[in-house]
C-alpha cells in the first residue's frame, strides 16, 4: 500500500511541472530607483532647488519617498515627502551648514524599500566680506564709505552695520545696506579708549555671519603741544628772486608757540650765508594742523613759514616772506639723553641734491650717489655722479664727516680724483637712516636728502612689483622744466612691464601729454645702485637709481609704512633733474579718503619773466569723488608783495582710472582772490582751475602733476595722522 501511495505522488508531481505544454515561470525585475534631477553641487544655507526621481519595474507605481542625512532638519526638507516616478519636488538647504558640510538627498522606492538612490549636495554658510573697507585711520569726526559684501544668502537681506566699542566707535549712514551697497561711516569726534573703532558688518539673515575690519585709528586735533623738540628744516626754490636756493636748519620749539633756538644757513645765486643762530621765533597751530611760523637769527634774518602738519614728526612747508621755497619738516631723533652721535652716521647711504654749478655758467645741476659711514668719523667709499647742464661725470671718493653738535648738524668732506676736491656738505640729522643736505662750498649750490639703504640688495630682483614714480628737471635747451608722472611694473628681472604717465613742459603755454603706456629696462648689479632707461610721456629718459632702505618712506622718513623704492637721477642731455620711485599697494576699489597735506611746487624760467609759486594746504576727501580745504601761497616777490595769501579755499574733483588702479584724474580750484595781481596762471583775480592727475602709492600717499597747458605743477599728497 505505501508503495502504490508513493508512485501516485511521483505522477501527481510530474503532471503539475511538465504536463499540459505550459512554459516554466520567470522571476519579475527589480524595482530601479534613478535621481533623474540632481540638486547643485553646492547650495546656500535656506536654498531650494527641485529634484528628481524614476522608479523602474514598479508594478505597483507606488512612487518614491523622499528623505536626507544626516537626520532633518539638520539635513534640509522637502516641499513633498512623497512624489510618483518622474516628479519634482522641492528641496531646501537647512538654515545652517550640517556637519561636514554636505548633505545627502534619498529617493526611497515606496513599493519596496530596500531599493533606492542619493546625490549630495554641499551646504554652503553665508559668508560676509568687507568689499570696501575702511581706511587705516580718519580724523576724529571724519567720513569713509564702507561696503560689504553677502554670499549664500538667499533672503537677500543684506548687512547690518555697528562697530566696537559700542557707543563709542561712530555711526554709520544708513545702518542697515543691501549687499554691495555703501554706507558712510563718521568716526567719533574724540577717539575711543585704545584710540582705535572695529567696524562690523553682520549678515540680517543669520547673525552668527559677520566680518570685522582691522582697527581704524581715529586721529585726534592738533595744536601747539603737537610739535615740540627738534625738527630739521630743508626748503628748495627752483627760480626764486634769489634764483635757486636752498634753506636748511634745526630748531627747537617748546610745545607752547616758542621757538627757543637752532641753526640756519641759505645756499643761493644771491649769496649764501655762514651758520646763522636761531635766537628765537614763534608758531601757532589750529585745531586742523595748519600752522604759521616766524624765525629770527642772529644775524637778522626774519623768516616766515606757512605749514600743515600730517603727524607730529612731520609737515609740509613753504615761507612765505617773499622768497617762495618750499619743503619738509622732520623731528630730529637724538640718540638719546647724551643727543646726537657719530654714530647714528653708520652704514650704507643713497643720496639725491638738486641746484646749480656755482662756478662760470651756474649750469643747472643734479647730483646722486652712495656712500658709506663707518660710525666713527670716515666716509670709507662713495660714487658721486652729478649732470651738470646735460653733462654727466661720475667719481668715485673717500672722505671724513664731523660728529654732529647740539643741532644733529655737521659736515661731510668728499675728495674725488676727477670731480672737484675738496667738496663740503653740510648735514642735519633726522634718524640714523635719514639726513637733509646742502652743499656749501662755492663749487655747487645744491640740497637734498641721503637715505639709508638697508636690506635693499644688489640684483635686479630688489626691485619688483608696481611703483608710482615722478621725476622733474630742466629742458635743455627750453624755457621751463619738464615734470612727469606715472605708475609702472617692474617684474624684479629687468623689464618694466606696464604703467601709464602724464608730462607737462615748457613755458607758457605748457607742452601736456596725457595717458601714455610706461616702458622701459633696468639693471642692478653687484652694488645698490643700477640704471633705469624709461620711455613715459615726457619720451626716453636714461637715469641713474640708488635704492633705498625698504622699510624706509621717502615722502615721509617717520612713517613707518610704504617704504623702499628707489632715487633717480637724470643722466641725459635732454633733462636735468631727479625722481623718485615708490612701491604702489592699492587694492579693491582705491579711493581718497580722510585729510590729507598737500604740497604743490610751480617754477617758469624764461630771461624776461621767471617766475614760481609754492603753494601748501590741507585737503578733506569725502571718501567718493570730491576735496575741500584751505591753502597758502607765495610767488617770486619780484612780481608781488612779499606777503602769501593765506587761508583761501581749494576745491578739488578726482576720479578713479577703471584700466589703471591707482591712477586718478581730476581737478584743483582755487576760489577767487582779488588781494593778488594776475601774475601767475593758477593765481588769479577770479576763480582759477587747473587740471591734474594723480598717483597713488597707497592710501596716505599720492604724486600729483597739473595736465593743462596754464602751468606746469607738480608735488604730493600725505594723508595726515594727528594724535
Amino acid at each position: 500500500m505505501k508503495r502504490n501511495a508513493r508512485l501516485l505522488l511521483l505522477i501527481a508531481v510530474v503532471g503539475l511541472s511538465g504536463c499540459g505544454g505550459g512554459s516554466p515561470q520567470t522571476t519579475p525585475p527589480a524595482i530601479v530607483v534613478t535621481i533623474t534631477t540632481a540638486p547643485p553641487a553646492s547650495l546656500g544655507v535656506g536654498g531650494t532647488a527641485g529634484v528628481a526621481a524614476t522608479v523602474v519595474n514598479d508594478t505597483a507605481n507606488a512612487g518614491v519617498q523622499w528623505s536626507c542625512t544626516p537626520s532633518p532638519p539638520a539635513c534640509g526638507s522637502f516641499t513633498l515627502t512623497s512624489t510618483a516616478s518622474g516628479a519634482s519636488t522641492t528641496y531646501t538647504a537647512p538654515a545652517t551648514a550640517p556637519a561636514g558640510g554636505s548633505a545627502v538627498i534619498i529617493a526611497t522606492s515606496v513599493t519596496d524599500h530596500a531599493k533606492n538612490a542619493n546625490a549630495s549636495v554641499m551646504v554652503v554658510g553665508i559668508v560676509v566680506t568687507l568689499s570696501t573697507p575702511p581706511p587705516t585711520s580718519l580724523a576724529g569726526g571724519g567720513t569713509a564709505s564702507v561696503a560689504a559684501t553677502v554670499v549664500n544668502d538667499t533672503a537677500n537681506a543684506g548687512v547690518q552695520w555697528s562697530c566696537t566699542p559700542s557707543s563709542t566707535c561712530g555711526s554709520f549712514t544708513p545702518p542697515s545696506t543691501a549687499s554691495g551697497a555703501s554706507t558712510t561711516y563718521t568716526a567719533p569726534a574724540v577717539a575711543p579708549a585704545g584710540g582705535s573703532a572695529v567696524i562690523i558688518a553682520t549678515s540680517v539673515t543669520d547673525v552668527t555671519k559677520n566680518v570685522q575690519s582691522a582697527p581704524v585709528r581715529i586721529t585726534g586735533t592738533a595744536s601747539n603741544a603737537t610739535l615740540s623738540g627738534q625738527y630739521a628744516l630743508l626748503i628748495t626754490a627752483a627760480t626764486g628772486n634769489q634764483g635757486i636756493s636752498v634753506t636748511a636748519a634745526s630748531i627747537t620749539v617748546d610745545g607752547n608757540g616758542l621757538i627757543t633756538g637752532g641753526v640756519e644757513e641759505l645756499i643761493s645765486q644771491g649769496g649764501s650765508d655762514i651758520l646763522d643762530a636761531v635766537t628765537n621765533g614763534t608758531y601757532l597751530i589750529d585745531p586742523n594742523g595748519h600752522g604759521t611760523m616766524l624765525i629770527h637769527t642772529m644775524l637778522m634774518e626774519t623768516l616766515t613759514f606757512s605749514f600743515v602738519l600730517t603727524s607730529p614728526t612731520h609737515a609740509v612747508i613753504i615761507e612765505t616772506d617773499g622768497t617762495p621755497a618750499s619743503g619738509t619738516l622732520d623731528k630730529q631723533q637724538p640718540a638719546g639723553t647724551g643727543g646726537f652721535t657719530a654714530a647714528q652716521i653708520s652704514g650704507n647711504y643713497s643720496f639725491l641734491m638738486d641746484g646749480v654749478d656755482a662756478v662760470g655758467t651756474l649750469n643747472h645741476m643734479s647730483v646722486g650717489g652712495t656712500f658709506t659711514a663707518d660710525g666713527i668719523g670716515a666716509l670709507t667709499s662713495g660714487t658721486l655722479d652729478i649732470n651738470n647742464g646735460g653733462t654727466l661725470t661720475t667719481a668715485s671718493f673717500i672722505g671724513t664727516f664731523t660728529a654732529p653738535d647740539s643741532n644733529g648738524h655737521g659736515m661731510l668732506f668728499v675728495n674725488t680724483l676727477v670731480i672737484n676736491s675738496g667738496r663740503r656738505f653740510e648735514y642735519y640729522i633726522i634718524s640714523p637712516k635719514v639726513l637733509r643736505l646742502v652743499e656749501n662750498d662755492a663749487i655747487s649750490l645744491v640740497g637734498g636728502s641721503a637715505y639709508a639703504q638697508g636690506s635693499a640688495g644688489s640684483t635686479v630682483a630688489a626691485l619688483s612689483g608696481k611703483f608710482v614714480y615722478q621725476h622733474h628737471g630742466w629742458i635743455s635747451p627750453g624755457p621751463g622744466r619738464t615734470v612727469a608722472a606715472g605708475q609702472l611694473s617692474a617684474d624684479g628681472m629687468g623689464n618694466v612691464t606696464t604703467g601709464v604717465s602724464d608730462s607737462n613742459s615748457g613755458g607758457l603755454p605748457t607742452t601736456v601729454t596725457k595717458g601714455t603706456m610706461v616702458a622701459g629696462m633696468y639693471m642692478i648689479s653687484g652694488s645698490p645702485s643700477g640704471t633705469l632707461n624709461l620711455t613715459d610721456a615726457a619720451g626716453t629718459s636714461t637715469f641713474n637709481l640708488y635704492l633705498v632702505d625698504p622699510a624706509l618712506n621717502i615722502l615721509d622718513p617717520s612713517n613707518s609704512s610704504g617704504g623702499g623704492g628707489a632715487l633717480l637721477l637724470h643722466t641725459d642731455a635732454s633733462v636735468i633733474g631727479t625722481g623718485v620711485l615708490i612701491p604702489q599697494v592699492v587694492s579693491g576699489s582705491p579711493t581718497f579718503s580722510q585729510n590729507h597735506g598737500l604740497n604743490l611746487i610751480n617754477s617758469i624760467t624764461s630771461l624776461a619773466f621767471p617766475n614760481e609759486i609754492h603753494l601748501v594746504g590741507r585737503l578733506v576727501s569725502d571718501g567718493t569723488a570730491n576735496f575741500t580745504g584751505t591753502v597758502d601761497y607765495g610767488q617770486n616777490s619780484f612780481y608781488s608783495p612779499p606777503s602769501a595769501v593765506t587761508g583761501n579755499t581749494l576745491s578739488g574733483m578726482f576720479a578713479a582710472d577703471s584700466v589703471s588702479p591707482g591712477h586718478f584724474t581730476g581737478s584743483l580750484t582755487l576760489a577767487s582772490d582779488p588781494t593778488n595781481p594776475l601774475w601767475f596762471p593758477f593765481i588769479s583775480p577770479t576763480i582759477s582751475t587747473f587740471n591734474v592727475s594723480y598717483y597713488q602709492a597707497s592710501s596716505s600717499q599720492a604724486l600729483v602733476i597739473q595736465t593743462d597747458t596754464s602751468a606746469d605743477a607738480w608735488g604730493y599728497l600725505l594723508q595726515q595722522q594727528l594724535p
